[in-house]
Order: C-alpha cells, then sequence, then structure tokens
C-alpha cells in the first residue's frame, strides 16, 4: 500500500535519488514505487522545478539533457575544486587512451578531444604530477580491429539510445555473417535489445528476437536496415538471460548445437603460461600438471570460435575431451588439406 508523504519529504526523496545517479521521470516513478510512493509524472515535474528554483546550494546545479523523443534526463552536479590527481589517476587515462579502439579514435576523434582538453586542464591543476603524453608517444596496434565509415556511427548511436531506453528495434536486414554470430540474414524481424559488447575489436548487440525468444548476437555493422518503435520491453528478467546465453558461448559465435560441455585442453608449458594470463572465458581453469604442462577446463558450448582458437595454438595445444570437439577439428583439418591437395576453389 502506498503511503501519504507531503511534498518536503518527496523533495527530500528526490534529492537521495539525484545523488545516486542521473535518472529520467519514469525511472523516478520506479524508484519512488519501491519506496511505497506514488506519484505522477505532472507532480514530479513540479517537485523537480522547485528543487531547482529554491533547494540547490550555491555549489549545486539540476542539469537536464535532452535526448530523441524528448526525453528528459535529470542530473544533479556539485562544483569542486577539491579534485586531486595523482600519477595512477594521469596513467589510467593514458591507458584508456592507448586501449581505445581505432574506430573510436578516428570516428569520434572530436569527442576524444574533448575529453582529452578538460582532463588536461586537471592536470595542470596539479603541476607535482603532471605528465601528458602527446598522441605519438602513446599509440596502439590496431591489430584485428574493425574499421567503419561514418554512416556506422548512427546506426552505433541508435543501437545504443535502444538499449538504454529498453526499446524494441525492426531488424530489416542483416548482411551475412561469416563468423556465424547469427543465423538470421534474411527475414525482418523484431528485437529486444539488451547489451552492447565489444569483442575481438568490434561492437556486437545482444538480445532476443520477439517472435520465438531466440537469443541473438548481431555484429552491429552487419546491420543493413532497421527501425526503432516506441514499444519498451521488461529488460530485467531478459537481462539474467542473456548473460545465460552469453556463457554459454566461447566468444561470441553461435555454438553448434544446443549442449554444454566439459572441455579438457591440455597445453604446453610455456604456452599454458602465456595462457593463463589472459582471460578466455568465465569458466576457466587453469592447472599445472605433473609433466610440467598445463590443463584448461572449460563449461561452454562448441562453436566456430573455440575451434580457431585451438588451431591458433598449432600443435602446442591438444583436445582431451569431449570427442566432439575433437572430431570438428579433426574434420576441419581435412577440409583444409583438400583444399590444397585438390586446387579447389573457395567459396
Amino acid at each position: 500500500m502506498s503511503k501519504t508523504i507531503s511534498q518536503l519529504e518527496r523533495i527530500r526523496c528526490l534529492f537521495e535519488l539525484l545523488k545516486k545517479e542521473p535518472v529520467t521521470i519514469i525511472k523516478l516513478i520506479e524508484l519512488l514505487k519501491q519506496q511505497n510512493i506514488d506519484c505522477s509524472s505532472r507532480q514530479l515535474y513540479r517537485d523537480l522545478e522547485c528543487i531547482k528554483k529554491y533547494y540547490l546550494r550555491p555549489n549545486e546545479q539540476l542539469l537536464v539533457a535532452i535526448s530523441e523523443h524528448n526525453r528528459k534526463t535529470y542530473r544533479l552536479t556539485t562544483d569542486s575544486d577539491q579534485v586531486v590527481l595523482n600519477k595512477r589517476d594521469i596513467a589510467t587515462f593514458q591507458i584508456t587512451r592507448s586501449a581505445s579502439p581505432i574506430y573510436i579514435m578516428h570516428n569520434r576523434a572530436d569527442s576524444m578531444l574533448k575529453f582529452r582538453t578538460v582532463y588536461k586542464s586537471f592536470i595542470k591543476q596539479n603541476s607535482t604530477f603532471y605528465a601528458f603524453m602527446q598522441d605519438y608517444q602513446n599509440t596502439r596496434s590496431n591489430f584485428y580491429e574493425a574499421m567503419h565509415d561514418e554512416s556506422y556511427d548512427d546506426k552505433i548511436d541508435t543501437i545504443i539510445w535502444c538499449i538504454a531506453n529498453y526499446k524494441k528495434i525492426w531488424i530489416h536486414e542483416l548482411e551475412k555473417d561469416i563468423n556465424n554470430h547469427s543465423k538470421k540474414t534474411n527475414k525482418k524481424f523484431l528485437f529486444n535489445a539488451i547489451k552492447l559488447i565489444f569483442h575481438n575489436g568490434n561492437h556486437f548487440v545482444a538480445g532476443f528476437s520477439v517472435s520465438d525468444s531466440t537469443f541473438i548476437i548481431i555484429d552491429i555493422s552487419k546491420i543493413i536496415s532497421y527501425e526503432i518503435t516506441d514499444r519498451t520491453f521488461n529488460y530485467k528478467d531478459l537481462t539474467i538471460r542473456a548473460d545465460e546465453e552469453i556463457k554459454k558461448r566461447f566468444g561470441l559465435a553461435q555454438n553448434i548445437d544446443s549442449k554444454i560441455y566439459d572441455i579438457i585442453l591440455e597445453i604446453s608449458s610455456s604456452t599454458g603460461l602465456h595462457l593463463k594470463q589472459y582471460h578466455w572465458h568465465s569458466s576457466q581453469v587453469f592447472t599445472k600438471l605433473p609433466n610440467g604442462n598445463w590443463q584448461l577446463k572449460l563449461h561452454c558450448g562448441i562453436n566456430r570460435e573455440l575451434i580457431s582458437w585451438i588451431f591458433m595454438w598449432s600443435t602446442n595445444i591438444k583436445i582431451i575431451k569431449p570427442l566432439s570437439l575433437k572430431n570438428s577439428l579433426l574434420n576441419h583439418i581435412e577440409e583444409m588439406k583438400s583444399i590444397y591437395i585438390n586446387d579447389k576453389k573457395l567459396f
């Protein structure tokens, strides 16, 4: 049962919520309901206007950002001159820049420059730790990173907006995906976009088709045509399901079947020592064997990415189980040999 409170009490609640994170009117209504407080959107607009006019301290601001469909997001900010940076803070920014994909650094160079300018002004406040590397000093290899043109920017911006606002999106057409992240290519389908995923130098969107609840991971660059809708969906349960589905995959590629396997690989000593420093899958367990080699245990499905990953380590890795994974690898080897022995054409 909802409780009746005064405007002053409600404003106090709003202050506490605004301090935590940027919020929309819809989000505020939801958060207040969790405290058994019913409040209309019209009343909240009046309350926020009162906060802006009468309740802010001299160093506080109530900022309003307006996005698509006139959606307003409110944020309470506090001015402070007490920001103190240390060497690690500055180094963290430099590392973030060097880790940014080529797409971000090139297509969104103006946005990156804004962050760089703001950060540089902070650094100057404490000259003891002034260590701002120049562009030529902080670079990246860009190995296996996607290259996108300007048309991609609108596409990914739209996807991000749909994810953030829990909007359904019509996917009209997808380009063929050679990595088999999604088998849907020809038919138009309605899609609940749940997560933005960065993987192997590229961005993907994960979610569920509305018609049959199939979990799909789509390479955003492969979306040829789409249409956003005003229809929302209940994201909480779907988010949990999406996390579970992602754990079933090695990487993002579609699994060859619906089974989840206990996979055991033996890896040579030096290669194993190298591989154990990296994250490959949430289930990974590396164990040193008596012979000096390493054992890697995984609990996931079998897909193209897993087989390709095993290929990458050549004679330094061996499949112990399951037999189906070993057979899949051997079949790929035979197909590759046949291409060279019989000089087959590539399709």
